[in-house]
């Protein structure tokens, strides 16, 4: 037992500030300065990785409609997590950053060369949080190179083994 380490890490919403709320920014332009100085701190206190989660999709669990979700701006809309990512990235030393990319939206060689150019700024410290999304939330999606995406993973995840490689063949 004494050479297990615990492990410590911090999930995250990355969604545009609340109009309403005592902290509430009023939807001031956003910088990622708040998300950065966050991290830095984490990385002070030792956290090993930050997870921004993302979804794309606009929930229809209250009432089977999306309208309370909408209206309340409930877990949507969101950023892209990328692009904060790579902000983080750029700003810590230690810490690991990882981004939730649904393969629903990005085709197979886009992701992993999005994977691979956000773990190059980060130093080897970027993961990915796989995930696939639901066709019933996000039919815009349904069709083109999503829909490939999808076909692949249905295939054996051949989607994950050229973002592996990538990262095998570039990686420390």
């Amino acid at each position: 037992m004494a050479g297990k380490r615990l492990h410590l890490g911090w999930f995250m919403n990355f969604t545009p500030g609340e109009w309403d709320h005592p902290l509430a920014t009023g939807g001031s332009h956003w910088n990622g300065k708040f998300y950065v100085d966050m991290a830095q701190a984490l990385e002070r206190a030792c956290f090993d990785y930050i997870m921004i989660e993302d979804t794309l999709m606009v929930s229809e669990a209250y009432g089977d409609s999306a309208e309370a979700a909408l209206k309340h701006a409930l877990q949507v809309p969101k950023h892209d997590p990328s692009p904060l990512a790579a902000l983080i990235s750029a700003a810590t030393s230690r810490l690991g950053v990882v981004a939730t990319l649904s393969t629903l939206a990005y085709p197979p060689f886009m992701l992993a060369r999005l994977c691979s150019t956000l773990d190059h700024i980060a130093g080897g410290r970027f993961g990915w949080n796989i995930v696939t999304s639901g066709d019933h939330c996000c039919p815009e999606f349904r069709h083109g190179p999503a829909a490939a995406a999808r076909a692949a993973l249905r295939d054996g995840g051949r989607i994950r083994r050229p973002g592996l490689q990538v990262v095998r063949l570039v990686g420390p």
